[in-house]
């Protein structure tokens, strides 16, 4: 069985911006478990475990999605603590019908294919540290608006090493460009 999950994968210039606000953060944390700079992504849709037939369903989902999908672009849009235990730090998205748009079509792809789609509302944002504990008070990191043109969706599996999370992409599709994108 493998952990799967949907996601956008980030360029270089957005995860340096995403390693920047951890990187102003880090001082003011006791301890936490980190993200790694590779591991920067926004989860479309987790699957949890997966069988092989699943896989083979999952890999078919992701090439028309994705040719259908045009790049478009995010922007980060503030931070804060969520999770069970208050001890998720994360940074959000700021509101982009693409992106909402492109969840919505997965979970209508996932339910059609007789897949788990998880019913809570969409949440987007960037998973920084899991098991934070703060020092004391917290800080008011920097965090660049710049947008960001999202251009890769891949099918993911989440492995643990080391008491690290891993992510590895098992295919990928780049989204195409558009005239507004290109």
């Amino acid at each position: 069985m493998k952990r799967l999950f949907f996601a956008l994968t980030f360029d270089q210039s957005m995860t340096g911006r995403l390693t920047s606000v951890m990187d102003q953060i880090k001082p003011w944390v006791n301890q936490a478990r980190w993200t790694r700079p590779q591991n920067l992504h926004v989860t479309l849709a987790f699957l949890g475990a997966c069988g092989t037939q699943t896989l083979g369903q999952l890999a078919g989902l992701l090439p028309p999605l994705a040719a259908a999908t045009h790049a478009f672009s995010v922007q980060l849009a503030g931070w804060g603590l969520g999770g069970r235990h208050q001890d998720l730090l994360w940074v959000g998205l700021a509101d982009q019908p693409a992106l909402t748009d492109l969840v919505n079509r997965l979970r209508k792809a996932l339910s059609a294919a007789g897949l788990p789609v998880d019913q809570r509302p969409y949440w987007p944002h960037v998973t920084l540290a899991r098991q934070v504990d703060w020092l004391g008070d917290k800080p008011q990191p920097r965090i660049d608006q710049t947008p960001c043109l999202m251009t890769r969706m891949c099918l993911m599996e989440s492995l643990g090493h080391k008491e690290q999370l891993l992510y590895q992409p098992l295919m990928c599709q780049t989204l195409p460009l558009d005239e507004r994108t290109s």
